[in-house]
């Protein structure tokens, strides 16, 4: 993963129903990677986790209470809130996919395509066939926009969202 020359200080924030889980850490520049604090937070009954403003004021609290100043997050959309699919397609460049993965992931998706972020990445080619393997991963724009609010509310600026 590479970010801008600069900006080396980055969160990585997971959460359930009950906890939220904070990695602060700052990387050099051969990869090395030091961990500056981690914070494991009980969340409050108060706080409704799904509710994204107040979950957001939530965590912007806790970053306050550990000190911690680092304000660009990546978080993981949770497994059972994403659909993966291997789909094996003929080989093409980079556009030629993702043009055949929405038509194709249009036939196999449990809701209206336009209701999803969709991304794929090739697994694995496969030369004797003259095909990839693509995993592809879409999530309910809903779900989406939860984590832009949440990080919007705690303060913070979303530089990835991942699986």
């Amino acid at each position: 993963m590479r970010f801008p020359i600069g900006e080396s200080d980055i969160l990585c924030m997971d959460w359930d129903e009950r906890y939220l889980r904070i990695l602060n850490a700052s990387y050099g520049r051969r990869g090395s990677v030091q961990v500056r604090s981690a914070v494991f937070a009980a969340i409050p009954s108060d706080v409704e986790p799904r509710n994204a403003p107040s979950f957001g004021e939530f965590v912007k609290r806790t970053l306050a209470e550990h000190r911690i100043r680092t304000r660009r997050v990546i978080m993981d959309v949770p497994r059972q809130d994403a659909i993966l699919n291997l789909m094996s397609l003929p080989k093409g460049s980079v556009d030629e996919l993702a043009a055949m993965v929405n038509i194709q992931i249009a036939k196999e998706l449990p809701f209206n395509r336009d209701q999803m972020v969709i991304d794929f990445a090739v697994a694995r080619e496969d030369a004797a066939t003259g095909n990839n393997d693509v995993w592809v991963a879409a999530v309910r724009s809903n779900v989406v926009e939860y984590y832009k609010q949440v990080v919007e509310h705690a303060g913070l600026r979303l530089e990835r969202l991942g699986l």
